[in-house]
């Protein structure tokens, strides 16, 4: 949090996105949740007086929430009632880099024919909306934000079930347990051409498939329940050669049939 001393009587606190998730505050919360809200305000005040020495002696008589940009909130507080609303306005407006969509001069004259507590009543109607259409451009950004995240992931299943062309595929798993896990989602009738290789240096378990009698549905569909449980690594048979060479052989003959077994009993 930033705090500002503006005058003898004001004070603006800049809140950003880090702090309100430290609080376990959120924009709308300032529309919707009013008792949490005071319960945060009273905070900001009480650590005001040690960032800056402000010393409220009548009690906070104006308090104000101002949306900025980059989910940042701007929170000034002022013992000057309803008369300080015009500074209160010029604050808003600097935050915003004097380049808000009102002016202070403007905001007055639209409330100068109204009584103290019509202009007070009016000037809060205003922050609300302002916070309104912030809490809902936020909600529409955490949407995108999802939508692009789905999207990606999309994305990446669409390419993991890419047709499969090879009659050899080869699968890497962290853990033995993921490739058991895998054998036992497979129909038993399928008969899998399968060797397990373990290579030490990666600590990585190497799952060479052949597509052998299966038919070529049937085969895309066991490459593509591998790559939910492990990651493709290679369709070139010069690395069957090599894990053969350089890697321990765990299982040489139906590597999935072995390890459905181990698990069922």
């Amino acid at each position: 949090m930033e705090f500002k001393r503006i005058d003898d009587e004001t004070v603006r606190c800049i809140i950003n996105e880090d702090d309100m998730k430290e609080y376990n505050i959120e924009i709308d919360d300032f529309l919707k949740n009013r008792g949490k809200i005071q319960e945060f305000l009273h905070k900001i005040v009480e650590m005001a007086v040690d960032e800056v020495g402000y010393n409220p002696k009548n009690g906070l008589l104006a308090m104000q929430v101002m949306p900025l940009p980059r989910n940042r909130l701007a929170i000034t507080f002022s013992e000057k009632g309803s008369e300080g609303m015009e500074d209160i306005l010029h604050q808003i407006n600097d935050a915003l880099g004097g380049n808000g969509e009102f002016t202070p001069e403007s905001m007055i004259s639209r409330y100068e024919d109204l009584s103290d507590i019509e202009k007070a009543e009016a000037f809060d109607k205003f922050i609300r909306n302002l916070i309104q259409d912030v809490a809902d451009e936020y909600e529409e950004q955490q949407y995108n934000k999802k939508k692009d995240v789905n999207q990606e992931k999309e994305g990446k299943n669409k390419k993991n079930k890419q047709g499969v062309e090879s009659v050899v595929q080869i699968y890497t798993f962290g853990k033995l347990y993921d490739i058991e896990r895998f054998s036992v989602i497979l129909p038993e009738s399928w008969t899998v051409k399968s060797t397990l290789y373990k290579v030490e240096k990666d600590s990585l378990y190497y799952l060479v498939l052949e597509k052998g009698r299966l038919s070529k549905v049937n085969f895309q569909y066991v490459c593509d329940r591998a790559n939910e449980y492990g990651k493709f690594h290679s369709e070139n048979q010069a690395r069957v050669a090599y894990l053969k060479e350089h890697a321990s052989c765990l299982i040489s003959k139906k590597a999935i049939k072995v390890l459905r077994n181990i698990v069922n009993n």
